[in-house]
């Protein structure tokens, strides 16, 4: 099972990204990388093709997943639902139980 790398969306909080980090889990964010201001469909797709599964709490993403638009899987989590610490547990186990072969053009909402 390979194993999933996370594309963090613009909005999630860097201490999100420094925690996975921290337990050697493979995630960066646009900003990080020279990718920030791009469109949800160019991050879309760039997240496809380095096999990343994006994590954000922008919905407009869930629409262009509907267009039948192939992505490496998409971790959706309702703004303001959970505390950082919260969703750094949950990003953490579903890096432990899914592979990214699983993720593939799967949403998975947080």
């Amino acid at each position: 099972m390979g194993k999933i790398r996370f594309f963090l969306d613009e909005h999630i909080p860097r201490p999100i990204l420094r925690g996975l980090q921290r337990r050697d889990i493979d995630a960066i964010r646009p900003q990080d990388i020279g990718r920030d201001g791009l469109s949800d469909e160019a991050q879309l797709a760039w997240a496809f093709q380095e096999e990343r599964v994006m994590v954000t709490f922008d919905q407009d993403y869930l629409r262009i997943a509907s267009g039948n638009i192939e992505h490496a899987g998409i971790a959706y989590c309702y703004p303001d639902k959970y505390g950082i610490s919260e969703l750094l547990g949950i990003l953490i186990l579903l890096s432990e139980v899914v592979g990214s072969a699983e993720m593939h053009n799967r949403i998975e909402y947080l």
